[in-house]
């Protein structure tokens, strides 16, 4: 069955409450620890310049990863996709579809295992569970798309990949990310406990999103574009959104290493 949910824009406006002030300090200290120890593992492995980059930068990108006939293999694999088997969230002039990590011939094709190595030697995750999304965006002259406000998707290191299925320029909603964001900072240290409290479900409802105009105060900002047979990499926990289309549309699939 076909499942539709609206998408959230609105600005995250969860507070301290309390019960959760006792809690913090602990939290930060501990979560510090695990930060040194992240960083202290990376320069204890042997890394290529892409995975360099992934964990100083927060991104990188692969230039012709896949072949050409693997794409098409992929791409035809998603046109295909039964959306009455699978979650389906839509908005006008956008939709994705969830959990096709399902299909195996689609994992096949992707060859997951580079990309775990890539993981786990640029952000220390082993043993990462694997998510597949398809993802389709048409420019409709809207002002709303999935993952428009700056945000981060949790306050763990996770690998996200997104693999072009048509060229992904500046007109077509390219994601924008900010550079070396992914490193702990001290300003946004309530945020990734609240992130933490949400993922253990002690708060409800919270989306670590902020107002568009926070972007503006940055200008280490990246659009990632890439072409077909590219791979986009990035450390989710950066500070990231998807920007606007203003022509043609843009066709993505999404594996997420978490």
């Amino acid at each position: 069955m076909i499942q539709t949910t609206p998408v959230e824009f609105s600005q995250s406006k969860t507070k301290f409450k309390i019960w959760m002030i006792p809690l913090f300090p602990f939290w930060a200290i501990v979560q510090t620890i695990l930060e040194i120890k992240h960083q202290f593992a990376y320069y204890f492995k042997a890394r290529s310049t892409i995975e360099k980059d992934i964990n100083k930068k927060g991104f990188a990108v692969l230039t012709n990863f896949f072949k050409k006939d693997d794409i098409k293999k992929i791409s035809q694999l998603c046109y295909n996709i039964d959306k009455n088997k699978f979650k389906v969230l839509s908005i006008d002039g956008a939709f994705r579809i969830k959990g096709l990590e399902q299909i195996s011939e689609l994992k096949n094709l992707l060859n997951i295992s580079k990309f775990e190595k890539i993981c786990s030697q640029s952000i220390n995750l082993n043993n990462s569970d694997i998510t597949i999304m398809y993802s389709e965006t048409s420019a409709i002259g809207q002002d709303a798309v999935f993952a428009l406000h700056p945000h981060f998707d949790t306050y763990k290191h996770q690998l996200k990949v997104a693999i072009p299925l048509m060229n992904i320029t500046k007109s077509n909603g390219p994601t924008e990310i900010l550079v070396n964001s992914s490193k702990i900072h001290i300003k946004l240290l309530k945020f990734y406990f609240f992130s933490f409290l949400s993922l253990n479900k002690l708060i409800k409802n919270y989306k670590p999103i902020w107002d568009e105009s926070y972007f503006t105060k940055f200008s280490n900002k990246v659009l990632l574009t890439g072409k077909i047979g590219d791979c986009l990499l990035f450390d989710s926990r950066s500070l990231h959104r998807a920007t606007l289309p203003i022509n043609g549309q843009r066709r993505l699939l999404w594996v997420y290493l978490s």
